[in-house]
């Protein structure tokens, strides 16, 4: 969605949400969209993320962000630059081992 993000859609889907008594969402910040490269943010996508919650405060709901996402499809959506290195054992991600990109 944070490459097609469409404020417009998002908006009109969130004002059904909440005619409907919804209060509250569960956001999926996919991973790949948001890091392209280790220490990488996009600024486009965080732009639209900003833009997705002032969405939410204008109709009144609040939002769940997930940041991993998977599970509940049977995989996690990991950056292809993390080379399928296991999201729980990988060293590579910890701040204080050897290696680590955020030293």
């Amino acid at each position: 969605m944070w490459t097609r993000y469409d404020g417009r859609v998002v908006r009109e889907e969130l004002a059904v949400l909440a005619s409907h008594g919804c209060n509250v969402t569960r956001s999926f910040c996919y991973w790949p969209d948001f890091q392209p490269a280790p220490g990488q943010l996009d600024d486009e996508v965080l732009e639209r993320f900003g833009d997705f919650l002032n969405a939410h405060s204008e109709t009144g709901l609040g939002t769940i962000p997930t940041f991993i996402v998977g599970h509940m499809s049977g995989e996690n959506w990991d950056p292809p630059w993390r080379n399928g290195r296991d999201l729980y054992r990988d060293v590579w991600m910890c701040p204080n081992r050897p290696g680590s990109p955020r030293k």
